[in-house]
């Protein structure tokens, strides 16, 4: 301030005159006193900074005139003018003492204001290092957010491909197994096929088994029915012929016998008669006698030579008889063979009987193995499919979690930009007070 403003007046002021300076002095204290009222308490600043905290984007006006200046900072200028306006000529000590009254307690009220702007700006800057601690950890949780997000993505692309991979595994193992059904339904109908047909064969072998049994059974009997025969006709023959034989031997030794006895009794008679070949005429009886012997004799030849010839014919009889014995014996044996034979084919039959039933045995139990497998892999499939609808009802609720996490993280982001916005606004009531004190500056220089 000008040394001139506050120098002595010439002319004292007259009673008006200090009426006049009085009633704008009380003018100017009233006026203070409504500025004074219109400024805002410090506990009216808090309630307001508070609530300016709380509201949202729209009610920004609102705000902005509960954070202006306050009237007194801004009446120092039109004080300080009504001040400074006076004529050096009108001004008293009163009232540049009343002035300089309401200058200090404007400054004392500036003072108040701004140390409530101090507090509240440090409190500003307190709210602000909370809220971007609070937007640091929103955004560290918006990060893990999206990181569980992408989690749960990759999750969900590894159950899609597990249900993928188990479909095409389902898909590829029901293929086969339609393959083994198909292909064991084939081998069981060739079974019963091939069972049917040798159970058809092993009844005919069965049946000419027992054709060959009964046919062998009447061949033996009708064998040893000739081998009986055979045997009663040899010993019948055998002691026929003995008794032929026998009585041949006997008449042709007796014949042999009386032939030889007349022979000698012949012979004695000859030799007898050679002694008497003095006499020339033999009687009548001997000539008799010698042509009865000749005749005798030679019946008796003629009967030794037929007794030779049946005997001879006997022995022909017997000869064959023996042969007939011999073919029937070797009958016989080839019959024997024969049966020896059959009964071999008849083992052999009921042996490959036995293996073909063996082997029908083993391809039952290997087709009811294969029906177990079968059983056991389509529990797997089973246990497959409900491990297939457990995936996709993970798979269901991995979505469902997916979009709640989705829904947070738009939250999140809504929760976000609007903390950004009231940061932005935070930052423009700092920049108010900033602008405020830069008034109060201004006034407390002009002061």
């Amino acid at each position: 301030m000008s040394q001139s403003q506050y120098s002595t007046p010439q002319l004292s002021p007259t009673r008006k005159q200090r009426g006049r300076g009085g009633q704008q002095g009380n003018r100017s204290s009233a006026r203070g006193k409504a500025e004074r009222r219109r400024a805002v308490s410090p506990r009216n600043h808090s309630q307001q900074d508070s609530q300016s905290l709380q509201l949202p984007s729209s009610q920004l006006e609102q705000f902005d005139a509960d954070t202006q200046l306050p009237a007194s900072s801004s009446a120092i200028i039109p004080t300080s003018t009504s001040v400074n306006g006076f004529p050096s000529q009108n001004r008293d000590p009163t009232q540049l003492e009343d002035g300089l009254e309401e200058c200090r307690r404007l400054v004392k009220q500036l003072q108040v204001d701004l140390s409530f702007e101090q507090t509240r700006n440090n409190d500003l800057e307190l709210t602000l290092a909370r809220r971007s601690t609070d937007l640091a950890k929103k955004e560290e949780a918006l990060q893990g957010a999206n990181q569980k997000s992408t989690d749960v993505e990759l999750q969900l692309m590894e159950a899609h491909e597990q249900i993928a991979a188990l479909k095409q595994e389902h898909f590829g193992i029901k293929i086969e197994l339609k393959g083994t059904i198909a292909e064991l339904e084939q081998k069981s109908e060739e079974y019963k096929e091939s069972a049917a047909t040798e159970k058809k064969r092993n009844e005919l072998l069965v049946e000419e088994v027992e054709e060959l049994r009964t046919a062998l059974e009447d061949a033996r009997q009708e064998l040893s029915r000739h081998v009986e025969f055979a045997k009663t006709q040899f010993t019948f023959k055998e002691d026929r012929i003995s008794r032929s034989v026998s009585k041949a031997m006997s008449q042709v030794n007796e014949q042999t016998e009386m032939t030889l006895n007349e022979l000698k009794a012949l012979s004695q008679q000859i030799s007898s008669s050679s002694f008497r070949q003095a006499k020339p005429r033999a009687s009548d009886g001997q000539t008799a006698m010698m042509k009865y012997l000749a005749g005798k004799l030679t019946e008796t030849e003629t009967q030794l030579q037929q007794r030779e010839k049946e005997l001879d014919e006997i022995k022909e009889e017997r000869e064959r008889t023996r042969r007939e014995t011999e073919e029937l014996t070797k009958q016989l044996r080839e019959i024997k063979q024969d049966l020896e034979k059959a009964d071999k084919d008849h083992q052999a039959q009921v042996s490959k009987i036995t293996m073909q039933r063996a082997e029908m045995r083993c391809d039952l139990l290997a087709l009811q193995r294969d029906y177990k497998k079968l059983e056991d892999e389509k529990e797997h499939l089973e246990d497959a499919r409900e491990q297939i609808k457990k995936l996709e009802v993970e798979r269901d609720a991995n979505q469902m979690q997916f979009a709640e996490v989705k829904t947070k993280l738009i939250a999140a982001q809504n929760e976000l930009n609007k903390f950004k916005s009231d940061l932005e606004q935070s930052s423009g009531d700092k920049f108010a007070i900033q602008v405020r004190n830069l008034f109060i500056d201004f006034s407390q220089l002009k002061i």
